[in-house]
């Protein structure tokens, strides 16, 4: 196996367990056309979820699938939409990738110049008749190359979900950046390692093993102060630190939150210490994956703090 692959492999699998959760019961498969393309997703749809529900959207990473996703964050969502209520979707990206703003990216989402967005807005359009989910309550998170996906999604369809959560993903710099910018304001949730070997967390090429194509990004500080200048907000954002819970204090976990100002709540979760990981209480990573994408962070729970902030924005 190639060294790239190894890392992807490494990649897949920072985000599971020692034992990788299996399948959700009551996961479905679709599919529809956007853009002359047969289009997959997958569906969680609880009990608890009656009415018009609102919809979760997560998005994979890179050389990631729908199905994968959900079974690598080990039902974690899925908890939560029995708690709540709401609808859970895994798209599934074109040839395992999603094509966000990064223009020199190398993957065929971005070089067939895939409609993402368009995807997206025919998916919401499909599940409001098909599950009657509530199109004013959708929501969009994702990791790594899906988070570089949110803020495609934020950029150019920001009325299209309530609110955008991304991981370990930074904007791209302005060189390389392949949107059209609304420069709208959006609830916008950031959740990046500040020893993120791939992601950099003060910007930065973004790196996969050998691969360098995707570019460069923006520091995350720079990226929230983006999101957080479009809401309007002016004055210094509220600082919370998480309490120590994963037994190792060489990293800890901090949260900045601009909602003063402006009609939009921006958030930044720094994980100090950590990597290109998807917080999680029971995250245990083998020596060999850390090695390639950094120490786990194990001091908050990634799924409930994007839910909270979801919830939040929702009202």
């Amino acid at each position: 196996m190639s060294k790239n692959l190894v890392l992807m492999a490494g990649l897949f699998a920072l985000m599971a367990c020692s034992t990788t959760p299996p399948q959700a019961a009551g996961l479905s498969s679709h599919s529809l056309l956007s853009g002359g393309i047969e289009r997959t997703y997958h569906l969680y749809r609880p009990t608890s979820a009656a009415g018009k529900a609102p919809a979760v959207f997560v998005l994979h990473g890179s050389r990631g699938s729908g199905k994968q996703m959900q079974a690598l964050l080990g039902n974690r969502f899925e908890k939560l939409a029995d708690q709540y209520g709401f609808v859970l979707i895994y798209p599934d990206g074109v040839e395992n990738h999603w094509n966000d703003c990064r223009g020199s990216a190398d993957y065929a989402a971005n070089t067939r110049d895939i409609d993402d967005p368009l995807f997206f807005e025919d998916l919401i359009t499909e599940l409001a008749r098909t599950q009657g989910i509530d199109r004013s309550q959708t929501f969009v998170t994702g990791l790594s190359n899906g988070g570089q996906l949110v803020y495609r999604l934020a950029l150019e369809k920001p009325n299209l979900f309530k609110a955008y959560a991304a991981v370990i993903a930074s904007l791209p710099e302005e060189r390389n950046l392949d949107c059209e910018q609304s420069r709208q304001a959006v609830n916008m949730l950031i959740i990046n390692g500040t020893d993120d070997p791939i992601n950099p967390f003060k910007g930065g090429v973004v790196s996969i093993g050998e691969n360098s194509s995707r570019g460069p990004v923006m520091s995350t500080r720079e990226t929230a102060l983006y999101w957080a200048g479009l809401a309007g907000h002016r004055r210094p954002p509220e600082v919370n630190t998480f309490a120590e819970r994963d037994g190792d204090v060489s990293t800890s976990i901090s949260q900045k939150t601009w909602s003063h100002d402006g009609s939009r709540t921006v958030s930044l979760i720094t994980m100090h210490g950590s990597g290109h990981v998807f917080p999680a209480h029971d995250q245990s990573l083998p020596p060999e994956y850390a090695a390639i994408v950094g120490k786990p962070a194990g001091d908050i729970d990634g799924a409930e703090e994007i839910i909270r902030f979801f919830r939040a924005s929702g009202r």
